[in-house]
């Protein structure tokens, strides 16, 4: 009787495996062994050959309805001025800078893209700073001042529907460098800075738990308790989702 519920357990797991790594890429390990991908961890190939029926299907998902999905990240920036802003609203205008953002128009998304939002991030557009003095000034005490002491707070919408507030310190940086140094201590020597919001972890994730979709309005708002007035000017902030992007196949 044992036994016989033993092979009752391991072919169900046996088929259970067959059925989940259906279509999973395999390493041929020789004499017709074959081992999925993701079960030989690191010494996984980082290129996986694949047949030209294969690409042809990867490359034009079959079945009526279905989306190219594409990871994605939708950004748009703004320039925080100094002792003067309390609000900044993101996604609204269309810019012909790309390096401020890619929104293909101002306020929604081009028909017929819809996008999942997995992370969310906020990265402040600065360079280091040299302080001469004995001083908390710097890079690093300006983006503080951004993201802790105006107790700022963000608010996504998305027609006439709020998600939020929240505190903005719970997003952070999508790059660049980590911590601060400095050198000297007195007036004489100085100090220089260099820092970042936080530290590039992703974003907050939302786990694809909401979606926009085409043609419907959209914005970010960010407000600040009130204005900050920092040493390093106004430095341009740029507010980042990261996710899906659901387009037509073609």
């Amino acid at each position: 009787m044992r036994n016989e519920l033993w092979t009752k357990i391991l072919l169900s797991l046996a088929i259970m495996a067959a059925v989940f790594f259906a279509g999973v890429p395999s390493v041929d390990l020789g004499g017709g062994l074959h081992m999925p991908v993701m079960l030989i961890g690191a010494i996984a190939p980082l290129i996986v050959p694949r047949t030209r029926m294969q690409l042809d299907e990867l490359a034009n998902p079959q079945g009526r309805g279905v989306s190219q999905a594409t990871p994605w990240i939708l950004y748009d920036s703004q320039t925080f001025t100094s002792a003067a802003t309390t609000n900044l609203n993101f996604f609204q205008t269309q810019q012909n800078d790309r390096t401020l953002s890619n929104l293909l128009q101002g306020g929604a998304l081009t028909d017929p893209n819809y996008f999942e939002i997995y992370n969310l991030g906020f990265d402040i557009l600065n360079d280091g700073s040299a302080v001469v003095g004995v001083t908390e000034g710097g890079i690093a005490d300006d983006i503080q001042k951004i993201m802790l002491v105006g107790r700022p707070i963000f608010t996504l919408t998305i027609q006439d529907k709020n998600y939020g507030p929240f505190p903005l310190s719970f997003l952070h940086t999508s790059g660049g460098v980590n911590g601060f140094g400095t050198s000297g201590n007195t007036a004489a020597t100085g100090n220089i800075q260099f820092a970042n919001n936080s530290v590039p972890d992703g974003g907050w994730n939302w786990r694809g738990s909401v979606i926009i979709q085409p043609k419907v309005g959209f914005s970010v708002q960010v407000q600040w308790a009130a204005a900050q007035t920092l040493l390093g000017g106004n430095p341009v902030v740029r507010f980042w989702m990261a996710g899906a992007l659901h387009r037509a196949v073609v």
